[in-house]
């Protein structure tokens, strides 16, 4: 490629961007408007997300405390049923088969 083909391309380029300059004012500043408007309410959509996520934070640290201590109360009642179970005593007396022959 030579530099030729690089200038052609520039002038290209700078005339089509006076000729866009030159362009209607209003169709500019509608743009204008329209991306300002745009921005706003891109603007307000974020704010409105992080006060809900600020809001369900301590909500969901909330509901896993209450689900972690309903957990350990199981795992405690559990337990306790398991220790209960084992603490059953089988009375009985050892007698020696060779002295009842």
């Amino acid at each position: 490629m030579n530099s030729a083909f690089f200038r052609q391309r520039w002038a290209a380029l700078r005339a089509q961007l006076r000729q866009s300059q030159s362009g209607n004012w209003l169709k500019r500043l509608l743009v204008w408007l329209m991306l300002g408007v745009l921005m706003v309410f891109s603007l307000a959509a974020l704010l409105c997300l992080l006060l809900l996520s600020w809001l369900l934070v301590p909500l969901m640290i909330f509901r896993t405390r209450r689900m972690m201590r309903r957990q350990q109360q199981a795992y405690q009642e559990q337990s306790h049923a398991h220790h209960q179970q084992n603490d059953n005593v089988i009375e009985g007396e050892i007698v020696d088969r060779d002295q009842h022959r």
